[in-house]
């Protein structure tokens, strides 16, 4: 699963841990217990990228992706030229002596104020895809979105020229196509949560042309209804897709319970064919099950962050573990977080590793947590997952939505941070086997000052727009 420079850490200290752990098993679907206490820390060797310049309100980390040595990051409200909040995407590359250099910052060549350009990004190799989901294609089609393609070489070495622009055949105003991506190999998938109830549009790489990204399919929920905002989030690995529809109603008891659909491609037919159908085994009405979606060889997890908790709490999260044995899915574990507290949104971003999985919550500033399976007891079906660690960045102000934006490639992980520091953002590059340990961790906190502490690492910029 594939789908980052003045850094601004000033200072970290270690923090002494008591680690409690304990776990708690339910009788039909083994439900992770968390334990009692965790660091609210960023693990040691977390690098902080920030763009060159810095703005204010640009929302850098609103979107990312890395692939290999590269890094691409959406700043969906970054002002371009005289067009306000047009956004904005910037590219990083890691150099043969480990350094990530800021190499291209890339836009529309056809943007306009607030198109929202940057709002979802995906990478393979040496293609980009970029989401505008605010742009429009005419006029009277506002709020319609675009996505626009991007290749390396195009114009010149790691120029990332502009190639392709896409759009739905079938697209109307307000579908806010681009709004979720997956790009690999010859296939993009592009997301129009609202177009009716929802798609998402498959294009194929060489589909009419050679490198022309033809329109290959739409898939949809054919039993949907309106608004139910099927292509809210995309998983794919190159053989099974997995789209959330966070609004759906699953049965006539609840409303917006949310779904999640799973695909895989019928060479028969040339297309790819719903092959499952998921939803919560403890659905309630406004959770949004499938606001996000994560998937890793046997492994699909799906959210829903605004399920409720104990004690009437509103939106505290879930994220439900679906697990694959004899081409059979089904739920094995329901996650909840330690910290539990209303509108903690446990759930609003996720990615799954071969080390385990990874749970992003927006509340305040943002917490990350780690899970991993227990080893299968002999009278258990499945794996029980738990909680072995909490992350957060210490940061001056309120609400830097860390964690709401997640990506992982090639053992690192990608932390987007889009409201830190007056919205300017930023973004945390980690190395996945730091994030699930539970030893203690340096808690760099945010500033610009060119101070290396403890185990923090401190880089400079030193490539040019």
């Amino acid at each position: 699963m594939s789908s980052p420079h003045a850094y601004a850490i000033t200072r970290g200290y270690l923090i002494p841990v008591l680690l409690c752990l304990y776990l708690q098993f339910s009788p039909s679907v083994a439900t992770a217990a968390p334990p009692a206490s965790f660091p609210n820390a960023t693990p040691p060797g977390a690098i902080t990228i920030v763009p060159n310049p810095r703005t204010e309100g640009e929302a850098f980390g609103s979107a990312a992706m890395l692939d290999g040595n590269t890094l691409v990051v959406g700043a969906r409200a970054a002002n371009v030229g005289s067009n306000e909040q047009q956004g904005a995407v910037l590219i990083f590359e890691q150099d043969g002596d480990g350094e990530w250099q800021q190499i291209k910052r890339i836009t529309a060549d056809d943007g306009n104020a607030f198109d929202g350009f940057g709002a979802a990004v995906a990478i393979h190799g040496d293609t980009v895809v970029v989401g505008a989901i605010y742009a429009e294609i005419d006029p009277d089609e506002i709020n319609q979105g675009v996505a626009y393609v991007f290749e390396r070489n195009e114009g010149g070495a790691n120029q990332w020229g502009q190639v392709k622009k896409l759009y739905g055949s079938l697209g109307n105003r307000l579908d806010n196509f681009g709004s979720a991506l997956a790009l690999q190999d010859d296939n993009i998938f592009v997301a129009a949560p609202n177009q009716g109830n929802g798609m998402v549009y498959h294009f194929q790489r060489n589909l009419g042309g050679e490198n022309n990204w033809g329109e290959a399919q739409q898939l949809f929920d054919t039993a949907g209804r309106e608004n139910d905002n099927y292509g809210t989030a995309i998983g794919f690995d190159g053989t099974t897709l997995v789209v959330g529809s966070a609004r759906s109603d699953i049965t006539e008891l609840y409303s917006n319970d949310g779904a999640a659909f799973l695909y895989t491609f019928d060479a028969g037919v040339d297309a790819w064919q719903e092959v499952d159908k998921f939803s919560a085994s403890d659905a309630s009405s406004n959770s949004n099950f499938g606001r996000a979606v994560a998937i890793y060889g046997e492994l699909i997890a799906v959210s829903a962050p605004f399920a409720g908790g104990d004690e009437g709490m509103f939106s505290v999260g879930k994220v439900y573990i679906f697990e694959r044995s004899s081409d059979q899915w089904s739920e094995t574990n329901i996650l909840r977080p330690s910290v539990s507290s209303a509108f903690a949104y446990f759930g609003t971003a996720l990615v799954a590793t071969a080390e385990g999985l990874l749970v992003g919550a927006s509340q305040d500033n943002g917490v990350l947590y780690a899970f991993q399976p227990l080893p299968t007891a002999a009278e258990l079906p499945q794996a029980t997952w738990h909680e072995v660690a909490r992350h957060a960045a210490e940061v001056e102000f309120f609400q830097s939505d860390y964690g709401s934006v997640l990506a992982a490639a090639d053992g690192q992980i990608v932390v987007g941070a889009p409201r830190l520091e007056l919205i300017s953002g930023g973004v945390y590059l980690y190395n996945a086997e730091d994030l699930f340990t539970t030893a203690p961790v340096s808690e760099p906190s945010l500033a610009f000052l060119p101070l290396l502490t403890n185990q923090a690492v401190v880089l400079e910029i030193t490539g040019q727009l």
